[in-house]
């Protein structure tokens, strides 16, 4: 078979054309089949990541999962192995089972991709940056799933790797300060975590523009969260309007939509009460323009209307009750960080206890807390939800 004819060959009938080879004694030319199925699968994603992400359907990630898992099942059928087309089917896997809310296979993939380099110190000497990636993708899916404990071991590999470049260098500092501060922040050791704060600004401040704007509006909440639980409203003040003042973006709109209702809390709590009745009044209108009131910004915004007049603490308590239901009942995918942080919130002012102390009790039980998912690197910011 000419090699050409690879790219008139839909995912189903990878199986037949490696047949077909096999038959004529072609090998070679059944793996490079394989190899390009799974490289156009590849380029496929990432192309609709870049142009159109309404095309991510669920039925064009079913697809491309059913030719990868067959390509993978092919190869290693006819007793190959190659270190490049497994790591592309394991990075892209990951990415799809992560898009289709398959967690634990997104995560499983994530795992055997780094495992992968991990076999092979040879080619991690080679291409030092897509093990970067590779790491880092893992750690997303831990910070995501809320496990903790690996993510110590593959921040320190993270850090001994050697930056090829200054953008490789900015590159490092930012998935090390950002997963850094996730683990400290997800293992209840609040205030390591603000001691990071300081060098991570420098940080910033030094790489400039060759650091991700998605990955820099990560960092700012999730020290904005960060800083609310310790009780330091002015500081989480601080860095919530360091979101809400960047410059108009499509990228985090789920950070965007999140600093704004963390913005009425802090102001809640900091009894900013005449501040807070405009704020109410002008981030209801914007949500209403954006066709972005869910549930769960109508939970908060009828909570802190309600509450500019309280008369006394038996109003606010039935208000809390009414309001941790209103929560419940809400859609926690839109914005888990805020969701989260709501619930303990509640908890905290329902028990006349520290947000702090709260949270590190939810974590010894194993419940969520609030944290952000990074955008999977390698692939940009996903705007759009997947479609049936």
């Amino acid at each position: 078979m000419q090699r050409s004819l690879y790219l008139q060959l839909g995912t189903s009938n990878i199986r037949g054309a490696v047949e077909a080879n096999l038959k004529e004694s072609a090998l070679p030319e059944a793996t490079f089949i394989i190899q390009c199925t799974v490289r156009r699968i590849y380029d496929g994603l990432l192309t609709q990541y870049r142009v159109d992400q309404t095309r991510l359907t669920n039925h064009y990630l079913e697809s491309s999962k059913k030719g990868l898992l067959t390509a993978m099942g092919e190869f290693r059928r006819l007793g190959q192995s190659g270190f490049r087309i497994e790591s592309l089917i394991h990075s892209s896997l990951s990415l799809i089972y992560s898009l289709l809310a398959e967690s634990e296979a997104s995560l499983s993939h994530a795992q055997k991709h780094v495992e992968l380099w991990e076999a092979n110190p040879h080619f991690v000497a080679e291409d030092p940056g897509r093990y970067r990636i590779a790491i880092s993708n893992l750690l997303s899916k831990y910070v995501g799933f809320g496990q903790y404990p690996p993510m110590a071991i593959l921040i320190e590999k993270l850090k001994k790797i050697p930056p090829a470049d200054l953008e490789d260098e900015a590159a490092i500092f930012q998935h090390v300060s950002f997963f850094e501060h996730c683990y400290l922040m997800g293992s209840g050791m609040l205030s390591e975590a603000a001691s990071l704060i300081s060098g991570t600004i420098a940080g910033l401040k030094k790489h400039g523009s060759k650091i991700s704007k998605a990955r820099e509006l990560a960092i700012w909440m999730n020290f904005a969260f960060n800083q609310f639980i310790l009780g330091d409203f002015r500081q989480a003040l601080k860095f919530v309007n360091r979101i809400i003042n960047e410059e108009r973006t499509e990228q985090r709109l789920d950070i965007q939509f999140s600093a704004k209702l963390l913005l009425m809390m802090i102001h809640f709590e900091l009894e900013n009460f005449d501040l807070l009745e405009h704020l109410i009044a002008s981030t209801s209108k914007q949500f209403r323009e954006l066709e972005r009131i869910g549930k769960l910004e109508k939970a908060i915004v009828s909570f802190l209307k309600k509450s500019l007049g309280f008369r006394n603490r038996a109003e606010f308590d039935q208000a809390l009750e009414k309001f941790k239901y209103s929560v419940t009942e809400s859609d926690m995918a839109d914005l888990p960080g805020i969701y989260h942080l709501l619930l303990l919130w509640i908890v905290s002012k329902k028990t006349k206890k520290k947000l702090a102390a709260v949270y590190r009790e939810a974590l010894s039980a194993s419940l969520p807390g609030p944290s952000l998912i990074p955008d999977t690197e390698g692939f940009p910011p996903l705007l759009h939800k997947p479609q049936r």
